[in-house]
């Protein structure tokens, strides 16, 4: 695909409004130019948001391997940079990867390292949605008790509750404290 020439943040916007019209192959040809135009700037922490990006969209391609290239990148990127949210938020990315792939395990893992991150530099919306990740991984695994847990603690951690999720909570807290033997103690 021909891209004309265009500054990184155009060719940006560019693409993230094309995979939201499910343009996937133009939204990634225009991403890529961007990265590549970011890098020839020495803008890094751009680049490094352009990658994530491009990575989100080789996922929904089921690109797994340019999806974890890019998101491995960008994740390694925004360590060095010292930006912890971005970081969780490549990392959640990087789990979602993982979950399309089916390999469990490293799942997980990114999702817990990115709730931490997430937590760690007071994102609580993305935090949830890493625990809500988590928790799922662990209702398909059939671990019930580890789900319920990490689900209560994503809606306990959503800025804006709603009714419906203050009653799941409710009954979230009260099955958790019946599974637990009846015990009196507060979760």
């Amino acid at each position: 695909m021909d891209i004309p020439e265009s500054d990184p943040q155009s060719l940006r916007q560019i693409g993230l409004r094309l995979f939201q019209q499910g343009r996937l192959p133009e939204a990634a040809a225009h991403l890529e130019a961007a990265a590549a135009a970011f890098a020839t700037a020495d803008a890094t922490l751009q680049r490094h948001e352009t990658l994530n990006d491009l990575g989100v969209v080789y996922r929904v391609q089921r690109n797994w391997a340019a999806a974890a290239a890019a998101l491995d990148e960008a994740a390694a990127g925004f360590a060095a940079a010292g930006d912890v949210g971005r970081q969780g938020m490549a990392l959640a990315n990087r789990g979602d990867v993982y979950a399309g792939q089916r390999q469990r395990q490293p799942a997980a893992e990114c999702y817990s390292q990115a709730a931490a991150l997430l937590a760690q530099a007071g994102d609580r919306a993305r935090q949830s949605q890493a625990l809500r990740a988590l928790s799922l991984h662990h209702l398909r695994q059939g671990h019930w008790w580890m789900a319920m847990t990490l689900m209560e603690q994503s809606l306990a951690r959503r800025p804006r509750l709603g009714p419906g999720g203050w009653l799941l909570r409710g009954l979230l807290r009260l099955a958790l404290r019946l599974w637990a033997g009846g015990s009196s103690g507060r979760l």
